[in-house]
């Protein structure tokens, strides 16, 4: 008996001799599509739980806030945002710290 596997392209041969087994591109494509979906499904997931994580810390920061548990400084949280967006260094933020801080989003991208 010759083995004529060798003779077979690549995506049909499968160790065997046979030469309509399950192996090959097809299930190669199939097993792909199924890993990517899953892996889809699991992303999802994972980001819709930390989204409700964050929004829940969140909501329950502004209730501490608001039975006065806790106090913020909006004027120290204004002027640490300002510092930290304001591209241009002139002291407030408008239209040309925007399309600055775009392009640079579009760089990274």
């Amino acid at each position: 008996m010759s083995d004529d596997s060798d003779s077979l392209p690549f995506f049909t041969k499968s160790g065997s001799s046979k030469s309509n087994s399950s192996s090959g591109l097809p299930s190669q494509i199939g097993i792909g599509f199924v890993g990517g979906f899953c892996s889809a499904v699991a992303l999802k997931s994972a980001g819709r739980a930390a989204a409700v994580l964050f929004g829940g810390a969140f909501i329950f920061l502004q209730y501490l806030s608001y039975k006065g548990y806790i106090q913020v400084d909006w004027q120290k949280v204004e002027k640490s945002m300002i510092t930290s967006l304001d591209q241009n260094a002139d002291g407030k933020l408008d239209k040309k710290d925007a399309v600055l801080l775009w392009n640079l989003s579009l760089i990274h991208i």
